[in-house]
């Protein structure tokens, strides 16, 4: 089949782009070509490696737990890096990756740094010690198809960590103990019952753990070596456990058992019962940060809308009102030192980060750095949350970014972005791709439809039994009335998301093809039933969760269901041009999912552009592939929507050299 008229425009703006470019390392801009962009004035056309590919990135501070040194991710000679200052004498570190650095935070010896290393996106992560005294580095979990993650650091200072990992099990987590100095792992305790998530403390006791126990999960506390339970509660309902009180007669937890929204409440010790502390009308609550000395609240944020973020210990308070504006925004306490006088506050707004260092005992604030995106301050356009009832009455929430027009002649074309889960949720702030779609031209329409967690157990389960249907109906209904409000052109959406939001894509240009003028889908599956069959092994405790929502493929009649909402069977109903993109080692959405739905389309005669991405998995890590990715979108859109595009960027000759 010859290529599609819109894969043979991409080429020809490539081609001739990489050789202007090659000659004269400039870039080959496309101006709009809808009406209502191309009358009107206009931002600066941001390039992408201002998205993707940032050297003066900086992120992630966090002191160290004896307040001496602080760690950050920032670009070290082209590469991103793990840095680190000693605050006294200020002698430095560093730590560079081939691609994106690793969230990082020290160990309670404050000379390590802990981090996951994953290899090639596969997920098979491996929790990695990195010394800072001699630069140096030891993988504490073993190689190979294992999963390993850090359970516990201790609070008070120590030489061990504890880690849990599936290695011997590929379903279940055993827990370890690793001695930094030594470099020795001891098997703590072998998970033989079904353990989910575990309460360790500082000597590495397992004071509480949940463990699944056929269709519930069951809380239980360790009294002198003997586990009782405490309470019990199913996979529609929530009991995060974060410390036990100061008397230790109960425990702190995020829970939404018997309630609708997840609160933070203090459960008894002595016999379950849960006193709510802290509670919202609207939204789960979000973020808590609990002093770890006297167990009480210090400060929490909810995400109604526009962020709230509440600082109940009055020092703290005092501290951070400088940095309080009317104009939305949100403050938080990113890492603070073990005797809190030093710490890290990060202030942020839909423009991007300032990032402060808390000083003199929590008497004052030291700007450390802004993230890049506050250089184009003026450029960026707020997002705005809305709320607007569903066609069956169900309350949805998102948000609206609308490009920066002057004037505004008329409807634009349109963005729908789903987000991924589909058990997530989108938040206000500033991020790149929406930033970057807006710089296009396009509005930017996101909503947190049904499913979506933060507004409660009612509105995550009114996605039972919805995949295709009324998660899908959320999304058009947002779009009718982003159309009635005058903001979206009907005839100019497109859809487009990751994971779920990929999945998203796919049913609405298969089962809704009238609606959208094209679609990207990015490590989307197509297949329901085979993607819960290849699900990893240490899903498997959760999957009742998913074939309550979906289906379990192993009946026959829901396989059929299955089957009826899965875009691979519907190929032949898509109208407009798709491009798909997948990581070749995904382990989540299989590249087999994206493969058979390209096939089905190519055999359906439909436009179909495919992209596969060698060395990452269930998303991009690496900056060239993350600038890869924003130019193949913003051609893709200009060409389907109208909007502009920054063309050939100079960093895309780079990135080949890595």
């Amino acid at each position: 089949m010859p290529p599609a008229p819109s894969s043979n425009l991409n080429t020809f703006r490539h081609l001739c782009c990489g050789l202007l470019a090659v000659f004269a390392l400039g870039a080959c801009s496309v101006a709009p070509t809808r009406p209502t962009l191309n009358d009107a004035a206009l931002p600066e056309l941001v390039p992408i490696r201002a998205f993707t590919a940032n050297v003066d990135h900086i992120d992630g501070f966090e002191v160290s737990p004896d307040g001496r040194k602080l760690l950050w991710n920032g670009v070290s000679r082209l590469r991103p890096a793990l840095k680190w200052r000693d605050l006294e004498t200020g002698e430095t570190g560093v730590k560079r990756f081939k691609s994106r650095s690793p969230n990082a935070f020290w160990a309670a010896d404050s000379q390590h740094i802990l981090y996951s290393s994953d290899n090639g996106g596969r997920e098979n992560y491996r929790v990695v010690a990195w010394d800072t005294a001699s630069n140096t580095q030891a993988a504490i979990t073993p190689p190979g198809d294992v999963v390993a993650y850090v359970v516990h650091v201790p609070h008070a200072a120590s030489e061990d960590i504890y880690i849990a990992h599936n290695g011997r099990d590929r379903q279940w987590f055993d827990l370890y103990r690793y001695n930094l100095a030594t470099q020795k792992v001891v098997l703590q305790s072998e998970n033989l019952d079904a353990v989910v998530t575990r309460m360790v403390d500082d000597s590495g006791r397992e004071r509480l753990r949940v463990r699944l126990d056929g269709d519930d999960f069951i809380a239980e506390i360790n009294e002198h070596g003997t586990f009782r339970e405490l309470l019990r509660h199913d996979h529609f309902s929530n009991w995060y456990p974060i410390d036990l009180s100061q008397d230790e007669s109960s425990v702190l937890a995020l829970s939404n058992r018997n309630r609708d929204k997840l609160a933070l409440v203090s459960t008894r010790l002595s016999d379950g019962r849960e006193s709510v502390l802290l509670e919202h009308p609207r939204v789960d609550i979000g973020n808590v940060s609990i002093n770890y000395d006297t167990k009480e609240l210090v400060y929490y944020q909810n995400y109604d809308g526009y962020p709230q973020d509440v600082a109940v210990d009055p020092a703290i308070k005092q501290l951070l009102a400088p940095l309080r504006s009317d104009s939305p925004h949100s403050i938080n306490i990113t890492s603070i030192s073990r005797d809190r006088k030093t710490g890290t506050v990060q202030h942020y707004d839909h423009t991007g980060s300032t990032h402060y260092l808390i000083e003199g005992g929590g008497t004052s604030l030291t700007e450390l750095g802004q993230s890049p995106s506050r250089k184009r301050a003026d450029v960026w356009t707020n997002t705005e949350p809305f709320s607007i009832p569903a066609r069956d009455g169900l309350m949805l929430h998102g948000y609206l970014t609308r490009p920066k027009l002057s004037p505004v002649a008329g409807p634009v074309p349109t963005v729908v972005h789903v987000h991924g889960g589909p058990w997530a949720r989108d938040y206000w702030g500033y991020g790149d791709m929406r930033q970057m779609l807006a710089n296009r031209g396009y509005a930017v329409l996101q909503v947190n439809f049904r499913g979506s967690t933060g507004y409660g157990r009612a509105h995550r389960d009114a996605a039972k039994g919805e995949f295709a249907g009324k998660m899908h109906t959320d999304l058009t209904d947002a779009l009718d009335w982003a159309v009635a409000s005058g903001v979206a052109d009907p005839d100019k959406v497109a859809i487009m998301g990751g994971s779920y939001g990929g999945y998203a894509t796919l049913v609405g240009l298969a089962f809704t093809p009238e609606r959208f003028a094209c679609g990207i889908d990015v490590v989307g599956p197509s297949d329901l039933a085979s993607l819960l069959e290849d699900a990893p092994a240490h899903w498997q405790p959760h999957m009742p969760f998913w074939h309550a929502f979906v289906g379990d493929p192993a009946v026959p009649a829901e396989r059929t269901a299955l089957d009826s909402r899965s875009p691979l069977y519907r190929a032949s109903h898509v109208q407009s041009p798709v491009m798909i993109v997948h990581g070749r080692n995904d382990p989540r959405v299989k590249i087999d999912q994206s493969d058979r739905m390209v096939k089905a389309l190519r055999e359906a005669g439909k436009d179909v552009i495919y992209k596969t991405v060698e060395d990452e998995g269930h998303g991009f890590s690496h900056w060239k592939n993350q600038l890869a990715y924003f130019r193949d979108v913003e051609d893709f859109l200009a060409d389907c929507l109208g909007g502009r595009s920054s063309g050939f960027d100079f960093f895309e000759l780079g990135s080949w050299a890595f």
